[in-house]
């Protein structure tokens, strides 16, 4: 599933990554996020509500009330927030996403998250335009953006598809400084860019006809 193939990606990243139902109990986890949670493996988070976990105290109203925004249409993305966890109190960025069916229903949502305690991030800018279906990348990255061409086989990375367009992929490990597709996927996920993984891949067959 396609679902599976985008938490794989995210977990091989030792990133740590969750899903809720639309009732906001958790679905499911990795292996990073059950340790977190003082739990002894990603199964026993299963059914279990914010309310019910060691985040209890700190975080789980936060959580709720960005939950419901998510759902709403509103995903969360870059959202710093101090969390009790096992092992005391840490910092994570944290991203989250609602989660469609088949006919692009709200059915949960998708988040992941990365503990940033001890290190100092650096704001990066940039921003994606839907009319011209380009990702400009902001400052950090030269002020450079992404091509339609370079758009759609980023999009193919983050959903886990392999695509035989190795000039492209290239492309973009240049651009976005990075030596692997692993990187290129934690560099979606620390600047927000997860909202690719949402959308829809549409490849053309020919993508060098795409400037």
């Amino acid at each position: 599933m396609l679902k599976e193939s985008i938490l794989n990606n995210l977990s091989n990243l030792n990133i740590n990554y969750f899903e809720k139902d639309i009732r906001l109990n958790y679905t499911g986890c990795n292996d990073s996020t059950a340790e977190y949670a003082g739990l002894d493996s990603p199964q026993q988070i299963l059914n279990k509500s914010d309310y019910n976990l060691i985040w209890k105290d700190s975080s789980a109203e936060s959580f709720q009330t960005t939950d419901q925004e998510v759902i709403s249409g509103k995903p969360q993305i870059n959202h710093l927030e101090s969390i009790q966890v096992a092992g005391g109190i840490k910092d994570f960025l944290i991203t989250k996403t609602s989660l469609l069916d088949d006919n692009d229903k709200v059915v949960g949502i998708i988040g992941c998250n990365i503990c940033v305690s001890g290190f100092t991030l650096a704001k990066k800018e940039g921003y994606f335009n839907l009319e011209e279906q380009r990702l400009y990348l902001g400052k950090a990255f030269g002020d450079q953006n992404l091509t339609k061409r370079q758009l759609q086989v980023f999009k193919c990375i983050l959903h886990a598809f392999t695509t035989p367009v190795r000039s492209t992929i290239r492309d973009l490990k240049n651009k976005l400084q990075c030596r692997s597709k692993a990187e290129i996927v934690l560099i979606a996920i620390k600047n927000g860019w997860t909202f690719l993984i949402n959308e829809k891949v549409c490849l053309p067959k020919n993508l060098g006809a795409i400037s």
